[in-house]
């Protein structure tokens, strides 16, 4: 039983825990990780600026369709399975993006991490809403932005170079 002088959490702020990690591997990684990774990606695939552009680009398009669409892929899904298809798409891309060998594959498998970028980006930013009131609403959602720049800052010290 828990003592009435001790109030409870809110949950709401256990979802921005939670969200600022998706953040951290959607955004983060998933796409502004990519600029600190293309030089040696480009180096060691031989890839000239033109095509480590469109890897750029790819993602980037990857993800804006997505945007488009999570709407109403969350309505058929809901947040949570769409938030966690949107993961799984970016940790299964980024895992074959390491052992892909030509510009082709890494540009498609780019285009399908912003696709999971944004699908699971999207619905996470609209959880906030329905979990916050509007008075902590920006708090709450400047908390689980903040997930993006520590993993720029991981993907700075850990990448290669």
């Amino acid at each position: 039983m828990q003592d009435q002088a001790t109030p409870s959490r809110h949950y709401g702020w256990t979802i921005c825990i939670v969200g600022s990690a998706v953040v951290f591997a959607c955004l983060g990684l998933g796409r502004f990780s990519l600029g600190m990774l293309l030089p040696s990606m480009g180096a060691s695939l031989g890839l000239d600026y033109g095509r480590m552009g469109l890897i750029s680009t790819g993602n980037f398009t990857g993800y804006m369709l997505a945007v488009l669409l999570a709407g109403t892929v969350t309505q058929s899904l809901g947040a949570r399975r769409t938030i966690a298809a949107g993961l799984a798409l970016v940790g299964l891309s980024m895992m074959c993006i390491s052992r892909a060998a030509g510009f082709v594959p890494v540009l498609l498998l780019y285009f399908a991490t912003g696709i999971g970028s944004g699908l699971a980006n999207v619905p996470l930013m609209g959880l906030i809403s329905h979990w916050f009131l509007r008075d902590t609403r920006g708090r709450a959602a400047g908390f689980m932005v903040s997930g993006n720049g520590v993993a720029i800052v991981f993907s700075g010290l850990s990448s290669p170079g």
